[in-house]
């Protein structure tokens, strides 16, 4: 189960930035949430799968309250994104990447 545990406000922490973090049972982080356009409402959500290194990010780029980007890692290393890229609740751009990060299969459904 993850726990939160509370940072201190301070110039430069995490929480001063709009980021909460949640750690697993072995006090790693598992997920952090951020609000990035500082509205109150969380649009970033990066999850670990116990390394420091996130494992997929999910992101609501217009800020309507739902996630429109996925973002899927392997060592640090993008391998796939997904897109609601005309923000109707559907999937529609898929993209897998080769070592340099560089798209090798593209699918367009827009």
């Amino acid at each position: 189960m993850a726990a939160l545990i509370a940072c201190a406000t301070l110039p430069g922490s995490a929480q001063a930035q709009g980021i909460v973090i949640f750690y697993d049972s072995n006090e790693r982080v598992a997920r952090t949430e951020a609000d990035e356009n500082k509205d109150g409402t969380v649009d970033k959500w990066e999850y670990y799968a116990g390394g420091e290194k996130p494992v997929r990010i999910e992101q609501d780029q217009n800020f309507d309250g739902s996630k429109d980007l996925w973002q899927f890692f392997d060592d640090g290393r993008l391998t796939r994104l997904e897109q609601d890229a005309d923000f109707d609740g559907n999937i529609d751009l898929w993209v897998e990447t080769d070592d340099q990060e560089r798209p090798k299969i593209q699918k367009d459904d827009s």
